[in-house]
């Protein structure tokens, strides 16, 4: 094979639909299949309705959807979703949709999402949003007594080493997306006002 038709062939990237026909044609038909996607914006800019939107036309095809929400209840989330109308009800009763609330102040936050994202075989994945987990500590295995048992423990980030925490958060979430191939989108809050 020739090196320009190596590139050529290189160059094919499977789209994936977010079901915003607009946007789809502007990006190509799709989000890259396998990527990981930010969507930033304000309270109230359509994060949420751009979630919702993503989940229901994977459900439409028959895809594996999964919803982690860190900040909201399922059943107000979903009916949010409802009244938009993205009705999720049939998709979860065939187990083509999941939601799942995450609640940040248990230590275990990290295991419970990267199990449920690495256990589901799912192939759009919504983290809804990082904000909250911004804001909380990172539990750190401690040798000697075994508590505060984590997924980072000592031998991975040593007590005394001094990196931003934000960025550990992260590097473990995006971890786990990219190992489970998904196709996935992450939001965040911007604070009002900020550019």
């Amino acid at each position: 094979m020739s090196e320009e038709m190596y590139f050529k062939q290189d160059s094919i990237i499977n789209r994936v639909r977010t079901g915003i026909d607009g946007l789809d044609g502007i990006i190509d038909g799709g989000l890259p299949e396998k990527s990981i996607t930010l969507v930033s914006g304000p309270p109230g800019s359509g994060k949420s309705i751009f979630c919702f939107q993503f989940l229901y036309e994977g459900v439409k095809k028959g895809e594996k959807c999964l919803f982690l929400t860190l900040d909201k209840k399922v059943n107000g989330l979903l009916i949010q979703a409802k009244k938009l109308g993205f009705d999720f009800q049939p998709a979860m009763e065939k187990k083509l949709a999941k939601f799942l609330f995450l609640n940040v102040n248990k230590k275990l936050v990290y295991e419970s999402m990267i199990n449920e994202i690495l256990s589901g075989e799912y192939d759009r994945v919504v983290l809804d949003s990082l904000t909250p987990l911004s804001e909380m500590p990172i539990y750190i295995k401690d040798t000697v007594s075994n508590s505060d048992i984590s997924i980072i423990n000592s031998e991975e980030i040593p007590i005394n080493t001094n990196l931003p925490v934000r960025r550990l958060h992260l590097r473990f979430i995006m971890d786990a997306l990219e190992t489970a191939e998904t196709t996935s989108i992450v939001t965040s809050e911007l604070p009002v006002g900020s550019s």
